[in-house]
Formats: structure tokens, C-alpha cells, sequence
């Protein structure tokens, strides 16, 4: 079954592509040195925080490895209770890619809507862990 991982790869392709439109197109609003206190020195150029910007890439491979482990197994008619249904394995590895561009989108930029988004992604990734703990 490889439908985790198209649907993860589609979601981390497109999500990469949307932050490098924004950040080459100043969609996210002005440098308001958002992360400047507690980050990575800004640089003047294109991307603000390059470092932190980039190891924001970790989080979209782990999240397609989340995918790749979700597309090689048994069948979830054949799993436990305690495994995650494809599905919802599918959506957890979204989430942690999406975690990826919109950190990427701060680090980059240091703008106030960077920032949203940013702490989005993790409300999203804390969020999910909670409500899956609950259903268990």
C-alpha cells in the first residue's frame, strides 16, 4: 500500500513549495525579528536564520518516514488496538511534515504571520498526540 506516502509526499511537496513562494514573495509580511531573541543570529539576505531554517527539513523527512513505515505493514484489519489504523498513521505524518514549512516559515522570515504559523504547527503536533492518547 503506498497511498501514506503519496498522500504525505504530496502533502510535503506542496507545503515546501507554498513557503519558498512566500518567502521569495514577502506574503508574510514585513521582518518584525519574530524568534531574533531566542534563534539564531539573523542574517541580512533571503532567509533570515539559514541554519534553523533548514534543519526545519528534518521534520518533513521524518514525517515521510512515518508515512513509509505506515505504507509496510500488515493490513489494519490484522493490527492491535494499540497500533495506529493507516489512516490516522496517514494523517500523523502530515501533521509532522507540515511542522517542517511552517517552522521553516518563522526561522526564514521573523515575521508575525511566520510566527502563527509556527506555533500552529506545534498546537497541531501537541494537539494530535492528546486527542490520540484520549481515543486509546
Amino acid at each position: 500500500m503506498t497511498r501514506p506516502l503519496v498522500v504525505t509526499g504530496a502533502v510535503a511537496v506542496v507545503s515546501t513549495a507554498l513557503l519558498a513562494l512566500a518567502v521569495g514573495g514577502g506574503w508574510l509580511g514585513p521582518d518584525v525579528g519574530r524568534g531574533a531573541d531566542f534563534c539564531e543570529a539573523p542574517h541580512g539576505g533571503w532567509v533570515r536564520q539559514p541554519v534553523n531554517t533548514l534543519s526545519n527539513l528534518g521534520f518533513v523527512v521524518a514525517g515521510l518516514l512515518v508515512a513509509g513505515r505506515a505504507a509496510h505493514r500488515p493490513p489494519d484489519s490484522a493490527t492491535s488496538r494499540r497500533v495506529m489504523p493507516t489512516a490516522v498513521a496517514t494523517a500523523y505524518a502530515c501533521v509532522v511534515v507540515l511542522l517542517g514549512p511552517a517552522s521553516a516559515a518563522m526561522h526564514a522570515t521573523q515575521t508575525e504571520w511566520g510566527g502563527h504559523l509556527d506555533m500552529l504547527s506545534m498546537y497541531l503536533v501537541a494537539g494530535f498526540a492528546a486527542s490520540w492518547a484520549w481515543v486509546r
